[in-house]
């Protein structure tokens, strides 16, 4: 693990080999952190595309009672990540969370890294999946002041009724600011 600038880590992730055709970064935190933008950023430095693990969220009638993560990682994995050790075409099905009806099929540019972007990206076995991990950190009282300027205070506050606490457990259970490959704190933001 290592607490680098942005900068550093997109040189440094230009340089690594893939262990299948196309390099497969995966970046989780907390919500609010900021690894949308540091996804964003690093599309943008090292070309590939951006796919967020809410893209995969389950509707809530296809989740157990007791599940942790609200995910679809075999979806994930079938569509996404197999695809792209393989250097075939990725393509994968977007479904509303409430009622599970198609929205429409994604297409994901054919070249360049594929980058899973979003907090419990490293869940599920998840995090053996990526040619590289970047653990993004922030101070939890700027992640809910960033929650509630974007999403209003209502908002914000129904989410940390509903996920604040798996969240949080998640995080301190996990150690990933330890364990992933680059680790970097946003709480003064992105540097």
């Amino acid at each position: 693990m290592s607490q680098l600038g942005f900068s550093v880590i997109a040189r440094s992730i230009v340089s690594r080999e893939p262990r299948g055709e196309r390099l497969i970064i995966g970046i989780d935190g907390r919500t609010g952190a900021g690894g949308d933008v540091i996804a964003r950023q690093l599309s943008f430095a090292v070309g590939g595309a951006v796919i967020p693990v809410n893209d995969f969220l389950l509707p809530s009638h296809r989740r157990d009672e007791d599940e942790v993560f609200p995910f679809d990682f075999a979806a994930l994995r079938e569509f996404v990540l197999e695809p792209a050790a393989w250097g075939d075409s990725i393509r994968y099905p977007m479904y509303r969370p409430d009622d599970a009806s198609l929205i429409e099929w994604v297409d994901v540019a054919s070249d360049g890294p594929i980058i899973i972007e979003g907090t419990f990206a490293f869940a599920a076995d998840m995090f053996e999946q990526y040619d590289a991990t970047i653990f993004v950190d922030c101070d939890p009282s700027e992640c809910r002041r960033r929650r509630t300027a974007l999403w209003g205070e209502d908002a914000a506050a129904a989410w940390e009724l509903v996920m604040g606490e798996s969240e949080q457990n998640y995080l301190l259970g996990s150690q990933w600011a330890h364990r992933a490959t680059y680790s970097m704190d946003t709480t003064q933001g992105v540097r």
